[in-house]
């Protein structure tokens, strides 16, 4: 079955995809935060800080009351959120570890090599 969306539709459906189509001074609080990185599936971890790290720069383009203090309760203390590597190191919901488990299993070995050579071998 083939589908044809004019540029427009396509268009809608790629900003409301990623988040970037809803008014960006709405009110997101912690509960509006984890649906946000559940609606685009995660949120790329970058440690370079030019001017932002990069998964604050992300989450703040699509909401300005963003706070980083929720985004670290979800992370490190609600468990609602999980860091690991996607194709990048990346924040992801919990609730879609059993997608990812299998590719983590597999992956295993090449990201623990990766990570030594990055780190030193006392790691």
């Amino acid at each position: 079955m083939t589908i044809l969306l004019s540029n427009a539709e396509a268009r809608r459906i790629f900003l409301s995809r990623q988040g970037l189509s809803r008014p960006p001074g709405r009110a997101l609080g912690k509960a509006g935060l984890l649906q946000l990185i559940h609606d685009i599936g995660f949120v790329q971890v970058d440690s370079i800080a030019t001017v932002e790290r990069a998964h604050h720069q992300i989450l703040f383009s699509r909401n300005q009351t963003y706070r980083r203090e929720h985004l670290a309760e979800l992370l490190e203390k609600d468990g609602e959120l999980f860091e690991h590597w996607t194709h990048d190191a990346s924040i992801i919901p919990s609730a879609f570890f059993r997608y990812w488990k299998h590719r983590f299993r597999r992956k295993e070995a090449s990201i623990l090599a990766n990570w030594r050579k990055w780190q030193g071998e006392g790691f």
